[in-house]
Parts: C-alpha cells; sequence; structure tokens
C-alpha cells in the first residue's frame, strides 16, 4: 500500500492504556493545551477501536488462513471499506509453506515475528488429513511442554537470582522425570552437577525440577506464568486463544512437573511460543538483565489505509 495514496496509515494496535498513551507522544501531539490534547486523544481512541473492531471482523478470516487485501467493517451504523496490507515476509511465508507441504505432517504450523518489533513474518499452517483445517497458529491446544522452561529460567535469574553458572545437583536420567529423584537432596557417587544454563540448553528436566525445589514457590511461577501472558487474552491484530498454566499451590512433585514442563495440563498456540522465544531472543539487544521477563505484549501483522 503507497504511502502516497493512504495518508491515515496506523501500524501500531495498543491494548492498553499506557499503550495508547505511548502512541500519542509518538505521534507527536505534545501540546499543552487541555482542548487539543483532549481532540488528540479522541482521534487516537476512535483509531484503536476501529483497529480493534477490525482485528474481531477478520478473526474469522484468518482463522480460515485467508489473508483479504479488502474488508468491510461495521462502524456507526455505517459499513466503512478498508484496505489491508500485511508485515509478513513473502520469501519466509514461501518457504514456511514450502516445508510443511513437503514434510507433510499430521500437524503442522510455523509461526514467525520480528523479536524487535513484535511484527508477524510468517504464518503457516497445515493438516495432512484436512487442507481447509482452521489455523493452527491461532489454537491453545498444544503442550506448552518444555517452552516452560523459559518461564521457569526467568523466574529462577529474575526473582530468585540465580546466576546462570549456579550448580544443580540431580539424580536420574536427564530426560524423566520421578518423583524419588526430584523430591531426594541425597548426594552419591552417581549424582550428576549441572549449570543452570546448561541444564537449560539441554532442556534437564530433573534438574529444572530440583532447580523449582530448591529456589521457587507455586506464586513465582505464577507471577512467571502471567509475564509471559500465559492465562490471559494475548494482545493481536488477530484473535488468539488463551494459553493455560496451572500451577498447584504447594511446593512438591507437582510443581516441579509444571517447572520442567513435564505435564499435559499447560497449553499455548504457537503464536505464544513465538512470543516467549523472542523475549529470549530480543536480551542481546537490551542493556537490562531482566528484559526476558518483559515479553512482547503486542502481535501486529496488518498495516490498514481507511
Amino acid at each position: 500500500m503507497s504511502s502516497k495514496n493512504k495518508s491515515k496509515l496506523l501500524k501500531l494496535l495498543v491494548f492498553s492504556g499506557a499503550g495508547a498513551i505511548a502512541l500519542y507522544s509518538l505521534l507527536g501531539f505534545t501540546s499543552s493545551a487541555d482542548s487539543q490534547e483532549a481532540q488528540a486523544h479522541q482521534k487516537i481512541q476512535t483509531q484503536l477501536e476501529q483497529r480493534t473492531q477490525l482485528a474481531k471482523a477478520l478473526g474469522e478470516k484468518i482463522r480460515a488462513n485467508d489473508l483479504p487485501e479488502s474488508f468491510k467493517i461495521p462502524w456507526n451504523g455505517d459499513d466503512h471499506s478498508v484496505k489491508i496490507s500485511y508485515t509478513i515476509d513473502e520469501t519466509l511465508q514461501r518457504e514456511a509453506d514450502r516445508l510443511l507441504k513437503s514434510y507433510k505432517p499430521d500437524y503442522g504450523a510455523i509461526f514467525m515475528i520480528d523479536a524487535m518489533t513484535g511484527e508477524v513474518l510468517a504464518m503457516s499452517s497445515y493438516q495432512r488429513d484436512d487442507a481447509h483445517a482452521p489455523n493452527l497458529n491461532l489454537q491453545a491446544t498444544f503442550p506448552a511442554a518444555s517452552v516452560f522452561k523459559v518461564v521457569t529460567a526467568t523466574a529462577a535469574v529474575d526473582k530468585a537470582g540465580v546466576s546462570p553458572e549456579h550448580k544443580i545437583r540431580y539424580n536420574g536420567g536427564a530426560y524423566t522425570l520421578y518423583k524419588k529423584n526430584v523430591l531426594s537432596d541425597k548426594v552419591t557417587r552417581w549424582t550428576n552437577v549441572i549449570t543452570l544454563k546448561d541444564a537449560f540448553a539441554r532442556s534437564i528436566n530433573t534438574a529444572f525440577g530440583r532447580l523449582s525445589i530448591e529456589n521457587l514457590h507455586p506464586e513465582d511461577l505464577n507471577e512467571y506464568a502471567n509475564r509471559f501472558m500465559f492465562n490471559q487474552e494475548i494482545p493481536a491484530d488477530f484473535p488468539v486463544e488463551m494459553g493455560v498454566a496451572y500451577v498447584p499451590p504447594g511446593k512438591g512433585f507437582e510443581m516441579a512437573e509444571v517447572a520442567s514442563g513435564y505435564n499435559k495440563t499447560n497449553r499455548m498456540s504457537p503464536v505464544q511460543g513465538a512470543m516467549i522465544a523472542a523475549s529470549v531472543a530480543k536480551v542481546p539487544c537490551s542493556t537490562d538483565p531482566r528484559a526476558a521477563s518483559r515479553p512482547h505484549r503486542l502481535v501486529r501483522g496488518l498495516r490498514i489505509g481507511w
């Protein structure tokens, strides 16, 4: 969409009041006059409401893997036509589609975002037995599994002050999880010792179980699960199912299962998985070591011309 032809291009969708204020500042409404501020704020609110309405209206289309170039939305009793372009990178999108069609998994989804901006770069969905199946990227039906180790590791570093070089002692295998190994702090000649960063890199379940028992509390995991957008609506340019994370109230084996991702209860969507990965990927670009605990609160996929 050419900027010459479309003067009203809104690239940023913000759902929170704080975000609206940030956008207000970004657009340059810095007048101190109350009337001008009120008018500017009202204009922004109207644009955001229009964009939110469009995102809801487009939801069914995107769930059906359809990205229309134009659309009509109801606004103030009338139908308004809008033209839409997308942040999708065509090269990445073609490659994502090719990979899924080539390998033909029973179920497959590829969702890519820019780690710094939150813009969607590719969104491909595939189901072998149904070419018209709904977009899997938006469905929170997938086990969070070891992706949840990002939540646990972040809580350990940010809340408990654990260093990446912190040594964890554990008994048993790396990729199983047995109560007798997790709840025992007995050190024998067969006890393994590994740093947090290596346990994370190798996704060692028992080490993360021990980490949670030794250094964290259920409320810590709950807090950081919420920071990574579990149990709440994900603000995006399209509807995404809410990821679910249940942390048991007691400190014991059930908490260790959650912390290591060794359970089938906690679920998320590919969109949320990409957001979590992006929050980690952007850390090297940040001077704040706690940046990973503040993942993108917005997934941007649309550019809209009114």
